[in-house]
């Protein structure tokens, strides 16, 4: 069957390529000539746009011919008058400038003498008014420094007597008119003291609050250890210092509380002094001058002795503040406030501050500190050697500040010239802030301006002056000067020479244009005639423009000026022109000059064909020369010459093509594939010795050849499998009737039996039967589902066993072998174990639910893919550990450096292993495959959980010890590292020898790969069988 099949391909594919050669050679045929038809077409199209170019330009060219000769003539006149006007100006220009140029100089030094003079006093005015600012701030700085001097030094002298005063009083009364200090302090205690201190109805003395009558009892009690009869005038004066420095953080702002509590140290330390002092000469202490009698009311007694009392403490407090006058904490900290500037005198002007604020007294006016401020400052400008100022400017520089007009008059005031006091109030008016302005070049220019102007000459022209004015106080330089005066005389000029030019008929642009020119070139001019005439032909251009550039017309001036004709020169400008193509210039020039400005059409018309015909580089069909005769001067388009050309081709090409002419010239130049079809099913005409080859294989010869074409064309289907198939089915049943039916061999030496029975058993007991029957020279085999089924049962419990004995064995030598220890290729390992067994669970657990199909290939697989893969997880974790030791790192850092370097890279593996094992689920109609793609990602994904957590946590707890990796070591770990690199980079990565393993390997790989692709696949069932089984040796002898 199969040799009749291949016979009816064979046949069939023969015819077919037979006659798809023919169709590709039509279909060349006609593209051929569709693009010879299309390039007659472009050539003849190029010739008429050529043609109808050049007759264009002809006959506008010869129109213009003579009107540029007479515009040359009149050109050429004009151009001579121009030229003497030129000339004269120049000369009258060259005069003017030399002249003015005298008056400038004169001008400079004048100029130059009074800005000097503005600048001196400038400087004197400016530096005036900086002695003045700095006396201001060094007069406010010494006023605010007296007041809050002055301010803080009684403030806390107050707050420190009566904080004193009403503790001694308190205590006082606690102890002789209470029982406070035996019994405890109540409320009557409180009361009884409170009216006994409150003197308000005999003198206006501040009244203690309760809270006071606590703190001094708490005092007392604490400082005299329970004995309060042992308090003295110097334990009460002590309480009342430390109350005062409480006080302060109320009464004083937060930036001067530091300072405040400086000065209430000072003072405690002076009015201690100056109460020992007073005790030495008083009868009584402050306590014993305070006066108690049981029963007084009201208690005018204790009232009038608190008083007495009050009045020796500040006697006390005069003196002590007079005390501070020298303190050195206080004038080290007023010298510390005052500027850099003053350091020499900072001591001295810090004794004078304080001075001063004492001398005031309490609570002094605004008026008393002005006073004290101005006479310390009057003994400062004596040491600083400043100019003596009377007390009515230091008053109105404190009140108003130093002002730049208080320092003009100062200056004023000394000047004796009329003329200096002028400059000074120019200096005035132009700086009035005292900045030194006139230092900036455009101020200095106002001031000259303001002093010059009065005395202006008449004569000397403003915008003079001004560039020299400029000019001193450096606005320009002196070429700018002498550029920009130069500039405002020819200005002048031109602004005159204009006026005469446009009497001469000159528009007003041009007269302007004329002007700036000589002012630019006269002495030019002056020198060279020949190029005044070139610039009035210039410009005699511009005044009568022309279609032609500007450039040509003046050079063909300068040629007539030279004795040129100006015919021959007016030829050559008409056919430079950049229209005209290049190729064509001469042409047109012998054109011209040959038949004058008016030739007859017809001779215009020859010349054109001749050109165009000479100019092609290949010799033109007589017929084309005849189309482009018939279409000169005829608006055509280049579709309408297609066919033209048709009607050219048909007359010259043989009978046998003139059908595809026709046909060309119907379709156009774009043939689409159906017009290609029609073509190749009219012109293709079947031989009669296929006719006669498809008649005896039962094929339709036209149907045949319709469908090769339309398949040529159109890409419709297999024609050879088609028509193959007709044949085939045609002649295979008369072959294969006296076969159908038969089911033994071509031999006759086997055949075959079909029985059908309940399990395996019976098929056994079947088949001793059938070999007890047969003869003893015939030989009997056995294969079925229920066979094949037990046997693959029976020794795939065998074989597993031993794949799994080997596998855990070959896994556990070459890791020992890699891991140079038996602990290290023990211990870590113990979680791929785990994984493993609970992988197995989980497959068993879904397999028992029917998720999942676990076959015995999968049991086996489950064990020894996952193993493999767990192990080199665990490996590479492990020898990253082990190298990070060797290099020096504690062994809970080298785990974590292991676990993170490596996990990317596990992680990478252990995924791709995942899905490439997974996408075997999609084999549905193989579930042997199906089952493998749902039990090994489970256990790859157990054996990468378990690389992730167990290992690590079993190298941490190992410490990198000795014991670990015995009987290897990290130091040789570390030497083998060494030298391996050493040899990987002598010997691999030199640039001679990696450019050769890179190249090795791309060669090896393409071999192999190529080789691989040539593999043929196998289909043979027998892989599945074991084969020392029965089903395997029926199998073998079926097949």
């Amino acid at each position: 069957m199969d040799e009749i099949k291949k016979e009816a391909i064979n046949n069939v594919t023969e015819a077919y390529e037979q006659l798809t050669n023919v169709l590709e050679m039509i279909e060349r045929s006609v593209y051929d000539m569709r693009d010879n038809v299309t390039l007659l077409q472009e050539t003849l199209w190029q010739m008429y746009l050529t043609a109808e170019m050049l007759r264009e330009n002809l006959e506008v060219l010869i129109g213009i011919y003579g009107t540029t000769v007479e515009g040359l003539s009149e050109a050429y006149n004009g151009s001579l008058m121009l030229e003497n006007l030129i000339l004269q100006a120049s000369s009258e220009l060259n005069n003017s400038l030399s002249t003015t140029f005298t008056l400038v100089e004169e001008l400079k030094d004048l100029t130059l003498k009074i800005k000097y003079a503005l600048y001196s006093l400038d400087e004197n005015y400016v530096a005036t008014y900086s002695n003045l600012k700095t006396l201001e701030n060094l007069e406010k700085m010494i006023n605010e420094s007296i007041y809050q001097m002055n301010l803080a030094i009684y403030t806390v002298a107050d707050l420190y007597t009566f904080t004193a005063f009403d503790s001694i009083r308190i205590h006082y009364y606690l102890l002789h008119a209470t029982d406070a200090y035996t019994n405890g302090l109540d409320q009557n205690d409180v009361v009884t003291v409170l009216s006994l201190v409150n003197c308000s109805a005999i003198a206006p003395i501040p009244t203690p609050t309760e809270d006071f009558v606590y703190l001094v009892y708490d005092y007392v009690k604490n400082a005299t250890q329970n004995h309060p009869e042992l308090a003295d005038d110097l334990l009460l004066i002590k309480l009342g210092k430390l109350l005062g420095c409480q006080l302060i953080n109320q009464y004083f702002p937060l930036e001067s509380q530091e300072f405040a509590k400086s000065v209430l140290e000072e003072f405690h330390e002076r009015y201690v002094s100056e109460y020992l002092l007073w005790s030495e000469n008083a009868t009584k202490t402050l306590l014993g001058m305070l006066v108690y009698i049981p029963g007084e009311i009201p208690p005018i007694s204790a009232w009038q002795s608190q008083i007495l009392m009050l009045n020796e403490m500040d006697t006390i407090k005069r003196k002590a503040v007079e005390d501070l006058k020298t303190s050195d904490t206080l004038i080290s900290f007023i010298t510390s406030q005052i500027p850099e500037e003053y350091s020499n005198i900072a001591q001295y002007l810090a004794l004078s501050i304080i001075n001063a604020s004492i001398d005031l007294g309490s609570y002094p006016s605004s008026e008393e500190i002005v006073n004290k401020t101005i006479s310390v400052t009057m003994e400062i400008i004596d040491l600083l050697k400043l100019p003596p100022l009377d007390e009515k400017y230091l008053r109105t520089i404190l009140f108003e500040g130093a002002s730049p007009y208080m320092a003009y008059l100062m200056i004023k005031q000394s000047l004796t010239n009329e003329s200096l006091e002028a400059l000074l109030d120019t200096v005035y008016k132009f700086d009035p802030n005292a900045t030194l302005t006139l230092s900036n070049p455009t101020v200095m220019y106002s001031a000259l301006w303001e002093t010059i102007q009065h005395n202006l000459p008449s004569e000397v022209p403003r915008e003079i002056v001004d560039l020299i004015i400029k000019y001193v106080v450096g606005i320009i330089d002196e070429n700018t000067l002498n550029t920009s005066i130069r500039d405002l005389i020819v200005s002048q000029f031109i602004s005159v020479l204009e006026e005469q030019l446009e009497t001469y008929g000159f528009p007003e642009e041009i007269s302007k244009a004329i002007a700036f020119d000589i002012a630019g070139n006269y002495t030019v001019y002056l020198q060279n005639a020949t190029f005044a005439f070139y610039k009035a032909a210039y410009f005699t251009t511009i005044v009568s423009p022309t279609s032609i550039p500007q450039s040509t017309i003046i050079e063909a001036l300068m040629r007539i000026h030279s004795g040129e004709s100006v015919y021959n020169i007016a030829a050559e400008i008409i056919t430079s022109s950049p229209e005209i193509p290049s190729e064509y210039r001469e042409t047109f020039k012998e054109a011209l000059l040959t038949l004058g400005v008016n030739p007859p059409a017809e001779e215009i018309k020859n010349y054109v064909i001749r050109v165009i015909v000479e100019s092609l580089p290949m010799e033109v069909p007589p017929f084309l020369e005849q189309d482009l005769e018939e279409i000169y001067g005829k608006n055509v388009s280049k579709e309408s010459l297609w066919d033209m050309v048709i009607e050219d081709m048909y007359a010259i090409v043989p009978i046998e093509a003139k059908e595809l002419v026709v046909y060309i010239g119907e379709y156009g130049p774009e043939i689409t594939k159906e017009e290609l079809n029609e073509i190749l099913k009219n012109v293709f005409q079947i031989p009669d010795e296929f006719k006669q080859g498809f008649d005896a294989i039962g094929i339709d010869p036209e149907r045949f050849v319709n469908d090769i074409i339309d398949n040529y064309t159109y890409g419709t289907g297999d024609i050879i499998a088609k028509y193959s198939n007709e044949v085939f089915q045609k002649i295979w049943p008369e072959v294969f009737e006296e076969f159908r039916g038969i089911i033994v061999s071509n031999d006759n030496s086997s055949f075959v039996i079909v029985i059908q029975t309940e399990g395996y058993e019976q098929s056994m007991r079947a088949f001793e039967i059938a070999k007890e029957m047969l003869p003893s020279n015939v030989s009997a085999y056995i294969i079925g589902p229920n066979i094949m089924g037990e046997e693959m049962k029976e020794f795939g419990q065998k074989e597993v066993a031993r794949i799994n004995r080997a596998s855990i064995l070959a896994v556990l030598i070459i890791t020992i072998i890699v891991m140079e220890s038996f602990v290290a290729s023990i211990l870590p390992f113990i979680g791929i174990g785990t994984a493993l067994t609970m992988s197995m669970a989980t497959a068993y657990i879904l397999g028992h639910f029917g998720i999942i199909d676990v076959s015995r290939y999968s049991q086996t697989l489950l064990l020894t893919a996952p193993l493999g893969l767990g192990v080199d997880y665990a490996t590479y974790m492990v020898r990253r550990f082990k190298i990070e030791l060797a290099n020096g790192t504690d062994y809970l850092d080298a785990a974590e450096i292991a676990l993170r370097e490596s996990f990317w890279g596990i992680s990478a593996s252990a995924f791709t292993d995942i899905a490439g094992f997974a996408v075997l689920m999609l084999a549905w109609n193989f579930p042997f495959m199906k089952s493998l793609g749902a039990t090994l990602p489970i256990g790859i994904a157990y054996v990468y959980l378990s690389s992730l957590i167990v290992t690590p946590s079993i190298l941490s707890l190992s410490h990198g010890k000795r014991w670990f990796w015995y009987p290897s070591d990290i130091e040789r770990t570390k030497m083998r590292l060494k030298n391996l690199r050493s040899i990987v980079v002598k010997k691999i990565s030199t640039p001679k020898v990696a450019p050769i393993v890179f190249v090795g390997i791309i060669l090896l790989g393409a071999f192999f790969g190529v080789t691989a692709l040539q593999i043929e696949r196998s289909h043979d069932y027998t892989v599945f069988l074991p084969i020392h089984s029965k089903s395997y040796a029926a199998y073998k002898v079926y097949s």
